[in-house]
């Protein structure tokens, strides 16, 4: 009796169940899974990513100002009636009368960089607190312009969308693809915040990838499915957290208080930054007869 022997081989995938998307699309740029913004500059050696700022207080780019208001008094040397103002200009009057008198101030906006004068100084008088006139008012109120991150965010520039092949789920020795999805195109600005007004346009200038086993790759463009961006193959299963970062910058103008004609700002860059979990599963083979 003759016995044939079928030989079959079965290959067994062996991982974790994908996982679901990020939340994607526009809006403020802090909501939604996955979702984060740091304004900083870019780094020379990898020039599409977002770095720590320099020359910021606390070393925080995001609630860096482009400008600094100070008030300054009309005297140094002690409170005297000479030094007094009012709207008006009417001689003062010790007797009282319906000119509300005050004490002048100046009021210098310097570029917070460089400190460089912007626009020229204002005169403000502030109306006596002490009835006796016998000490200076306490300074002016002063205008607190858009933070870096603040204008950044409420630009609401498009997140980048990732996109992957294989797209549920990764195979170990198989070749994943990276690209971003989203359409390359330069963003109008107009941003209005406590009455500091910036307009401009944002540039997408690179991007860059992240397979969540280090060594990011720097991508000029966001590719395609044809023309991925990054590639890479994974030697490992488990579960892995890729990331795709938009580098953003451009030219901008603010106008705002005391400040008449529109002023450059530097925003420095922006960097929108989505993640998502992506398994990675193993490819066993077994053999059966």
């Amino acid at each position: 009796m003759r016995i044939s022997v079928a030989l079959l081989v079965v290959l067994t995938v062996v991982g974790l169940a994908p996982a679901a998307h990020a939340t994607q699309g526009t809006g403020a740029l802090l909501d939604g899974e996955g979702a984060e913004l740091i304004v900083g500059i870019a780094d020379a050696q990898h020039p599409t990513r977002g770095d720590a700022p320099s020359g910021t207080v606390g070393g925080d780019a995001a609630a860096y100002r482009p400008f600094v208001y100070e008030a300054v008094p009309n005297s140094s040397s002690g409170f005297s009636l000479e030094h007094l103002c009012n709207a008006a200009n009417a001689p003062f009057d010790p007797n009282g009368g319906t000119v509300p008198w005050g004490w002048r101030y100046t009021v210098y906006k310097r570029d917070r960089a460089t400190g460089a004068l912007v626009g020229e100084p204002e005169e403000i008088c502030v109306p006596l607190t002490d009835p006796t006139a016998t000490k200076p008012p306490p300074a002016p109120e002063l205008p607190q312009p858009p933070t870096l991150g603040e204008i950044w965010n409420a630009a609401a520039l498009p997140r980048p969308e990732i996109a992957m092949s294989p797209d549920a789920r990764g195979i170990t020795g198989l070749e994943t693809r990276m690209w971003a999805a989203n359409p390359e195109r330069d963003v109008a600005v107009s941003v209005n915040l406590r009455g500091f007004t910036v307009t401009g346009t944002a540039h997408l200038v690179g991007y860059s990838f992240d397979f969540g086993e280090g060594s990011p790759v720097d991508a000029p463009a966001g590719g395609s499915v044809d023309a991925p961006a990054a590639r890479h193959t994974y030697e490992t299963k488990g579960s892995y957290q890729i990331r795709v970062a938009a580098l953003w910058r451009g030219e901008f103008e603010m106008t705002g208080p005391a400040i008449t004609d529109p002023v450059p700002v530097d925003l420095r860059t922006a960097q929108l930054t989505s993640t998502r979990d992506y398994p990675v599963a193993e490819i066993r083979s077994v053999l059966t007869g």
